[in-house]
């Protein structure tokens, strides 16, 4: 009897052994299959999202690339506003509104997933990592009125 109970045990410890062992080799692959590279060169299709007046006010710090995100690229406007531009590809389509939430200092990470910080200068930006995939919500976390 007893030694059922302890091949029972081994057979659990095995078992719950290799499930970690997959977990963690899942999120070192993501992380290393998503190397980023920034360089100074703009992206036009983000550049040309604003206006002439506004692109003679904008400095591009960082563009990047990603091989399974989209291009994101990172600007200083009028020498005062950072202004970081990442495509998103929605779900559904649906009103600013109904897309965008802002949550002072909540969280919506999932666990099973590796999040990895964006490049930019004047705060922290945090996205899946991995191929991309359709978004239905944006998060924003913020402290005090930082969101102003």
């Amino acid at each position: 009897m007893k030694k059922t109970t302890h091949k029972r045990l081994i057979i659990v410890i095995t078992l719950f052994s290799i499930f970690l062992l997959a977990i963690f080799s899942k999120i070192i692959y993501t992380m290393i299959d998503d190397h980023e590279t920034s360089s100074k060169i703009p992206l036009m299709e983000h550049y040309n999202l604003f206006t002439k007046e506004a692109q003679n006010k904008l400095e591009l710090l960082a563009t990047t690339t990603s091989r399974n995100r989209e291009t994101t690229s990172s600007y200083i406007y009028d020498k005062v506003f950072n202004v970081f531009v990442l495509k998103v590809i929605l779900t559904k389509n649906n009103s600013l509104k109904n897309i965008i939430n802002y949550q002072n200092e909540s969280s919506h990470v999932t666990m099973n997933a590796v999040y990895s910080g964006l490049s930019n200068y004047n705060m922290k930006m945090n996205i899946k990592s991995g191929a991309s995939v359709t978004t239905s919500t944006v998060h924003f976390k913020f402290n005090g009125d930082s969101i102003k």
